[in-house]
């Protein structure tokens, strides 16, 4: 369910993130769009009152993170141990590898810059089918970063050809794939990790989406003839912990191994791409004035190609700033439902 609040200065706003945090339910994620605001969240909630409170942000150190995660969601490697944290604040770094299927709450302090941001954001809560709340609480001021923002988050095709040259060389070549790592980067590239992983991630799926390469999953390693069972698991346990690093890629034409045919059809993809990234944020916006679904911005946005047209996503509305206004709530306790929820919702107590 959506709420939307939009204040005219940053001192309302604080109040009432203070007042969300407080009360809504827990665990809970209260995202940013800088680091130093991170920063500066943090330390106001626990100005506030509120000791159980972490930070991850792309600058969080590999303990840092571990040790928020796992204070977090009450799980480490020996298994399940004593939560620590209620609230994680953090940008949009915090993301990779977080699959915490009861959070209840999501906060944002910012106006998300893309549609994807807000969505992957939003969708961290209610993972387990339970009622989940998104909240949040933008001013005027936040327009402007979060149009700054989009245009800086697709990379231009000189800097991207620099990232795909990388991530080959250091392939491993089976047959017609080419397994690439993730975490590849030029030498005058490095911002780690995160950042590194995230920009190649993108630099694939826009090469995707010019046609010029497919992506596959990663496929376990089979058992060798006469191999042993411990040995095998072994390949297997190093399988599963490395797989999210790397990509297996197929080269679909030889644009994607030519420097000014891979930059030429990469513009062309990246232009397109920021023309509906800033379509998509304006109905965004309209939609969190209350001027339209956000499940019809989200289903417009989601959509794959049908034929010679699109097919967007079904919409699913558990109550919005447009539909509390617009209708009454169904028995269903849905606004709007495309069909039944995955996972199903948890059987009244």
């Amino acid at each position: 369910s959506y709420y939307v609040d939009t204040f005219q200065s940053e001192t309302d706003r604080e109040a009432a993130v203070l007042d969300a945090v407080s009360y809504l339910p827990k665990p809970m994620i209260l995202y940013t769009t800088k680091v130093a605001h991170a920063q500066e969240w943090a330390d106001r909630l626990r100005d506030h009152g509120l000791r159980r409170v972490a930070s991850v942000t792309g600058d969080s150190t590999d303990a840092g993170r571990r040790d928020a995660l796992e204070g977090w969601s009450g799980r480490n490697a020996e298994g399940v141990t004593q939560t620590r944290y209620d609230v994680v604040v953090g940008t949009s770094a915090f993301g990779l590898g977080v699959d915490l299927d009861d959070v209840k709450t999501v906060v944002h302090a910012c106006l998300p810059e893309t549609v994807d941001r807000y969505y992957q954001e939003v969708g961290r809560a209610g993972r387990n089918g339970s009622p989940s709340i998104a909240y949040l609480a933008t001013t005027r001021k936040d327009e402007g970063i979060a149009a700054k923002m989009s245009d800086e988050a697709v990379i231009g095709a000189l800097r991207a050809w620099q990232r795909w040259e990388a991530m080959f060389h250091s392939r491993v070549t089976t047959q017609d794939r080419h397994r690439v790592s993730l975490d590849s980067y030029p030498p005058d590239m490095n911002e780690g990790f995160q950042r590194n992983r995230q920009w190649n991630i993108r630099i694939l799926n826009l090469m995707v989406r010019s046609g010029m390469v497919a992506i596959h999953p990663p496929q376990a390693p089979p058992k060798e003839e006469g191999e042993s069972d411990v040995s095998w698991k072994a390949r297997l346990d190093q399988f599963y912990t490395t797989a999210d690093g790397y990509a297996d890629v197929e080269l679909l034409d030889s644009d994607a191994r030519n420097s000014e045919s891979f930059r030429s059809r990469f513009e062309a993809e990246r232009g397109k791409l920021l023309q509906g990234r800033s379509s998509a944020l304006r109905e965004l916006r309209a939609a969190l004035r209350g001027n339209q679904c956000i499940g019809d911005v989200l289903g417009a946005y989601y959509r794959i190609p049908d034929g010679e047209g699109y097919r967007r996503t079904d919409i699913t509305c558990r109550g919005c700033p447009h539909c509390r206004a617009a209708a009454e709530q169904l028995s269903t306790g849905f606004y709007r439902l495309a069909g039944e929820p995955r996972p199903p919702l948890p059987a009244p107590q």
